[in-house]
């Protein structure tokens, strides 16, 4: 244990360690310390403040309180090491260097912890929007999207956008206005909101196969499959249905239901499915307990009055 600390000492984020009201409690010496962050004070093990490196703050203003300088893709360096704060309005400030013309400003903390915060300063920032909004002709993205830079217009907030016209499957080339920020952005991929939610883009994708709540097995169907047809919205298609129908060479109709022999929902081999209509259906399948028909439900299975006349039945 090192020599006892009298001074209180204040470290370089704000915070305060009050050396000179050092305690002791239950054998072990303990010191107020307030946080530089939020103010807060609290009381910690005065072996814990003596560690190097120790920042005094809360747990809380510790996990956002940087303290590495951070260097940004276009050479901009925000200075975190040299943050400080302003006892007068009560906020936080850090030194800024342009990526461009390498002057250093005064920033926020705020406005320096956002995502989109580029870090150049007014002047280079409207440098560098006038290069990207001076882009001319017509650009084709991978995902086969259009961005067409001639065609460029200031929106009711004031910020330049561009018209875009979307490659994905769901909305046919349907064309809006985004901001030429977001447009010039790397991973932009120019799909609209609907299309890049769309199968593996989507936050639920499952790897295109699923169960539906009746134990049958669906399949996503890209939408040039020749049976994309027989699938619903979503672009998802029962998997024995899909089976039977590329056996046959043709797209199943609705009024046409696929058995399984055995019972087994998930056994969809081309030997234990057999293709009846919804009357043979009816008739040979549904007194048996536990069986539905694969695709829309019968009028006769609807409604209470339905399941309890089956119910009656079986007894």
């Amino acid at each position: 244990m090192g020599k006892r600390r009298d001074k209180d000492e204040r470290l370089p984020n704000g915070s305060v360690v009050y050396w000179s009201r050092q305690f002791k409690h239950e054998g072990r010496w303990r010191v107020p310390v307030r946080c530089g962050g939020c103010g807060k004070q609290r009381e910690l093990d005065s072996a814990k403040a003596r560690r190097i490196g120790f920042s005094g703050l809360c747990h809380r203003c510790g996990r956002s309180f940087k303290t590495k300088d951070e260097v940004l893709s276009n050479g901009s360096i925000i200075i975190w090491s040299r943050r400080f704060k302003d006892n007068d309005r009560g906020y936080w400030y850090v030194p800024v260097r342009c990526g461009c013309c390498g002057e250093t400003r005064v920033v926020s903390n705020s406005c320096a912890s956002k995502k989109e915060f580029s870090g150049l300063c007014r002047r280079c920032c409207m440098i560098e929007r006038h290069r990207f909004a001076s882009k001319s002709g017509t650009e084709i993205l991978p995902s086969g999207s259009v961005i067409y830079w001639d065609d460029q217009t200031n929106d009711k907030y004031g910020q330049r956008v561009v018209l875009v016209r979307c490659g994905g499957p769901l909305c046919n080339g349907h064309t809006r206005y985004v901001t030429v920020r977001r447009a010039q952005a790397p991973d932009f991929t120019g799909f609209c909101s609907r299309c890049s939610r769309y199968g593996p883009r989507s936050s639920s994708w499952k790897g295109g196969r699923i169960l539906d709540g009746s134990g049958y097995v669906k399949i996503w169907l890209l939408p040039d499959h020749p049976f994309h047809c027989m699938a619903n919205k979503q672009g998802y298609c029962y998997e024995h249905r899909l089976i039977m129908a590329e056996h046959l060479g043709r797209p199943l109709t609705t009024d046409e239901v696929v058995h399984h022999l055995n019972g087994d929902k998930h056994d969809n081999r081309i030997e234990n499915l057999r293709l009846l209509s919804k009357g043979e259906f009816q008739k040979e399948v549904l007194h048996h307990a536990g069986y539905r028909p694969s695709g829309p439900f019968l009028k006769e299975e609807k409604g209470v009055a339905a399941f309890l006349a089956r119910l009656f039945r079986r007894k």
